[in-house]
Protein backbone atom coordinates (compact mmCIF):
# COMPACT_ATOMS: atom_id res chain seq x y z
CA UNK A 1 0.00 0.00 0.00
CA UNK A 2 1.59 3.49 -1.21
CA UNK A 3 0.31 6.86 0.69
CA UNK A 4 0.09 9.50 -1.98
CA UNK A 5 -0.32 13.44 -0.63
CA UNK A 6 -3.49 15.04 -2.78
CA UNK A 7 -2.37 18.95 -3.69
CA UNK A 8 -4.52 20.90 -5.23
CA UNK A 9 -5.32 24.91 -5.85
CA UNK A 10 -8.12 26.61 -4.45
CA UNK A 11 -11.24 27.58 -5.46
CA UNK A 12 -10.48 24.45 -8.34
CA UNK A 13 -13.14 21.43 -8.53
CA UNK A 14 -11.79 18.18 -6.46
CA UNK A 15 -11.05 16.75 -9.94
CA UNK A 16 -8.41 18.83 -10.91
CA UNK A 17 -5.41 17.53 -7.68
CA UNK A 18 -1.89 16.54 -8.18
CA UNK A 19 -1.05 13.22 -5.97
CA UNK A 20 2.35 13.09 -5.18
CA UNK A 21 3.58 9.40 -3.66
CA UNK A 22 5.39 9.85 -0.20
CA UNK A 23 8.60 7.66 0.01
CA UNK A 24 11.22 6.78 -1.50
CA UNK A 25 11.55 7.86 -5.31
CA UNK A 26 13.20 4.93 -6.99
CA UNK A 27 13.36 7.25 -10.07
CA UNK A 28 15.65 9.78 -8.08
CA UNK A 29 17.95 7.12 -7.22
CA UNK A 30 18.35 5.58 -10.25
CA UNK A 31 19.11 8.31 -12.79
CA UNK A 32 19.52 11.33 -9.93
CA UNK A 33 20.03 15.03 -11.98
CA UNK A 34 18.36 13.08 -14.86
CA UNK A 35 15.17 12.48 -13.08
CA UNK A 36 15.23 16.43 -11.05
CA UNK A 37 15.61 18.04 -14.65
CA UNK A 38 12.53 16.11 -16.07
CA UNK A 39 10.52 16.86 -13.58
CA UNK A 40 11.58 20.19 -13.50
CA UNK A 41 12.53 20.26 -9.58
CA UNK A 42 16.04 22.55 -10.32
CA UNK A 43 16.28 22.75 -6.92
CA UNK A 44 17.20 19.18 -6.39
CA UNK A 45 18.94 18.73 -10.12
CA UNK A 46 21.23 22.17 -8.49
CA UNK A 47 22.01 19.45 -4.84
CA UNK A 48 22.87 16.53 -7.65
CA UNK A 49 25.02 18.71 -9.41
CA UNK A 50 26.86 20.16 -6.39
CA UNK A 51 27.25 16.64 -4.48
CA UNK A 52 28.54 15.01 -8.45
CA UNK A 53 31.46 18.07 -8.47
CA UNK A 54 32.55 17.29 -4.60
CA UNK A 55 32.87 13.50 -5.26
CA UNK A 56 34.78 14.46 -8.39
CA UNK A 57 37.19 16.48 -6.73
CA UNK A 58 37.63 14.53 -3.69
CA UNK A 59 38.39 11.46 -5.69
CA UNK A 60 41.00 14.03 -7.26
CA UNK A 61 42.59 15.49 -4.72
CA UNK A 62 42.15 11.95 -2.30
CA UNK A 63 42.56 8.98 -4.96
CA UNK A 64 42.97 6.37 -1.75
CA UNK A 65 39.83 7.17 -0.49
CA UNK A 66 37.66 6.68 -4.35
CA UNK A 67 36.40 3.77 -2.18
CA UNK A 68 34.91 5.64 0.95
CA UNK A 69 34.05 8.39 -0.90
CA UNK A 70 31.45 6.40 -3.29
CA UNK A 71 30.09 4.65 -0.36
CA UNK A 72 29.27 8.17 0.67
CA UNK A 73 27.82 9.24 -2.51
CA UNK A 74 25.76 6.55 -2.23
CA UNK A 75 24.66 7.12 1.41
CA UNK A 76 23.98 10.68 0.30
CA UNK A 77 22.00 9.48 -2.38
CA UNK A 78 19.74 7.02 -0.71
CA UNK A 79 19.13 10.05 1.55
CA UNK A 80 17.89 12.06 -1.32
CA UNK A 81 16.02 9.45 -2.45
CA UNK A 82 13.50 9.71 0.42
CA UNK A 83 13.09 13.56 0.45
CA UNK A 84 12.91 13.23 -3.47
CA UNK A 85 9.07 13.87 -3.60
CA UNK A 86 9.33 16.59 -0.94
CA UNK A 87 11.28 18.53 -3.15
CA UNK A 88 8.15 18.05 -5.94
CA UNK A 89 5.62 18.79 -3.13
CA UNK A 90 7.81 22.17 -2.36
CA UNK A 91 7.80 23.43 -5.88
CA UNK A 92 3.80 23.25 -6.20
CA UNK A 93 3.45 24.88 -3.04
CA UNK A 94 5.18 27.80 -3.97
CA UNK A 95 2.80 27.44 -7.94
CA UNK A 96 -0.37 27.84 -5.47
CA UNK A 97 -0.83 24.45 -4.48
CA UNK A 98 -2.06 23.07 -1.14
CA UNK A 99 -1.77 19.73 0.62
CA UNK A 100 -5.18 18.46 1.48
CA UNK A 101 -5.38 15.32 2.25
CA UNK A 102 -3.15 12.08 2.24
CA UNK A 103 -4.42 9.17 0.69
CA UNK A 104 -3.30 5.60 0.80
CA UNK A 105 -3.93 3.13 -2.50
CA UNK A 106 -2.33 0.45 -3.97
CA UNK A 107 -2.17 2.62 -7.70
CA UNK A 108 -2.15 6.67 -8.21
CA UNK A 109 -5.53 5.90 -9.93
CA UNK A 110 -7.35 3.72 -7.00
CA UNK A 111 -5.72 6.73 -4.84
CA UNK A 112 -7.33 9.49 -6.44
CA UNK A 113 -10.88 7.46 -6.71
CA UNK A 114 -11.02 7.05 -3.31
CA UNK A 115 -10.25 11.06 -2.59
CA UNK A 116 -12.50 12.15 -5.03
CA UNK A 117 -15.16 9.40 -2.90
CA UNK A 118 -14.64 10.76 -0.40
CA UNK A 119 -14.75 14.54 -1.02
CA UNK A 120 -18.05 14.39 -3.59
CA UNK A 121 -20.35 12.04 -1.06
Amino acid sequence: MNFYAVLKKSKTPPDECVLIKDGFCWGNFLFGIFWALYKKVWDLALIHLLIGSMAATATKFYPMFNFHIQILIVAIQVIISFYATTFIKWKLSNAGYKEVDLIAGRTEEEALLIFLRERCS
